[in-house]
């Protein structure tokens, strides 16, 4: 069958151990060239993501049959039966002990493809990550909403899986994680800690989210916020004492803000935005750009906004426009907007000014600032 053919192929019914040994062996290669992302489809050879580039194996195009049996030699009988009636699967996949891989398996045309994330095995601290050491002060909070925003592959899980583990290392407590598939494995030390994974664990985030609150929790990781119910259960957890993180897929804070009030209905958006300005305590939104330092392939920039007088006064009254000023206002709080990181990457010579500029938010403003000039808003709020 070549790529494209839309007829399905014969599912596997019993587990093909050779094929499994070839897809361990290309994991084992991911490490090996500190490959990001392994891509299998009908039609070429195998690809990965090195340093943010795509890289063809030098290796036999993979016909329709081989993707399938790869991809099958993977799945337990649960997620078989799961992947055939819903043609997408996301899952965690461990192939050495310390070796995990975020999976993604789907349909096109009718063939099998699939989509695998490394996940390093070492819980990396603020420091190693090149993370300001705000983020430890944030993670420190014994209550509020913290959202990490940014686009796939902007750091958003490893700069989750650091504050946790800050939280790990100085606080006892309980914490509790419901992830869709579980990424970094915690060990517990000051804190004990529940790793939840949807579909192993429990069967979906309304029964996850549900029962959390009444697991005795001091921290809860909700992972990504996908809708209105979602946050509805994170803001009520904040409101009831504890401390809550949750991923978003947004570009800044404004937008962030946005996103998370378009998911509700009209009528419900009003009292959203008062349970938001009460429970809020972080936003961080994240790019990763491309480093000039030797041994660093990608560098941080972020947005910070922490939540004061101010701020929950602009979500209350739906002015999101302005929270970029409130942010620049809060630089003494350990606020920053994407503008001042970039300044600050370009002077201490860690990404270049063409690189800085293409991944502004304002490029104009940005020349501006790394000539000293700074630029508010029309209706500044400070």
């Amino acid at each position: 069958m070549t790529a494209g053919s839309e007829s399905r192929l014969s599912v596997p019914t019993t587990p093909d151990a050779g094929a499994k040994r070839q897809m361990d062996e290309l994991f084992r290669m991911m490490q090996k060239v500190n490959a990001s992302d392994l891509h299998l489809k009908a039609g070429a050879p195998p690809l990965m993501r090195i340093a943010d580039n795509i890289q063809v194996l030098k290796m036999q195009a993979l016909a329709a049959e081989q993707v399938q049996r790869l991809v099958y030699s993977i799945l337990r009988p649960e997620q078989a039966k799961k992947f055939e009636v819903a043609n997408d699967l996301d899952f965690s996949y461990q192939f050495d002990e310390g070796g995990r891989v975020r999976v993604s398996v789907f349909r096109d045309r009718g063939t099998v493809n699939l989509a695998a994330r490394l996940v390093k095995s070492a819980i990396l601290g603020f420091e190693e990550l090149h993370l300001p050491p705000i983020l430890g002060d944030i993670a420190s909070a014994k209550q509020g909403l913290v959202l990490i925003c940014g686009p796939t592959g902007s750091g958003k899980s490893t700069t989750l899986a650091a504050m946790v583990q800050h939280i790990n290392r100085t606080r006892r407590c309980h914490i509790v994680t419901i992830e869709d598939p579980i990424e970094f494995l915690f060990k517990d030390d000051k804190s004990f800690i529940h790793q939840r994974e949807l579909g192993v664990d429990v069967e979906s985030w309304d029964t996850a989210l549900k029962h959390v609150v009444r697991q005795d929790p001091d921290v809860i990781v909700i992972g990504e916020m996908r809708d209105a119910a979602t946050f509805t259960a994170g803001l009520r957890a904040a409101e009831t004492g504890h401390l809550v993180f949750g991923t978003l897929h947004s570009a800044d804070v404004a937008q962030s803000m946005s996103r998370v009030f378009d998911m509700f209905p009209s009528d419900e958006r009003e009292a959203a935005r008062r349970a938001m300005s009460l429970n809020i305590h972080a936003v961080i939104c994240m790019k990763l750009l491309r480093s000039c330092l030797q041994g660093v392939p990608l560098a941080p920039a972020l947005e910070i906004m922490i939540a004061n007088p101010t701020v929950r006064r602009l979500i209350r009254e739906a002015e999101e426009g302005k929270l970029l000023d409130a942010i620049r206002a809060g630089k003494d709080e350990g606020m920053c907007d994407f503008t001042q990181t970039l300044v600050e990457l370009v002077k201490k010579d860690w990404v270049t000014t063409r690189e800085a500029q293409e991944n502004a938010p304002n490029a104009d403003e940005l020349k501006m600032a790394l000539r000293g000039v700074h630029l508010t808003h029309k209706g500044f709020v400070g």
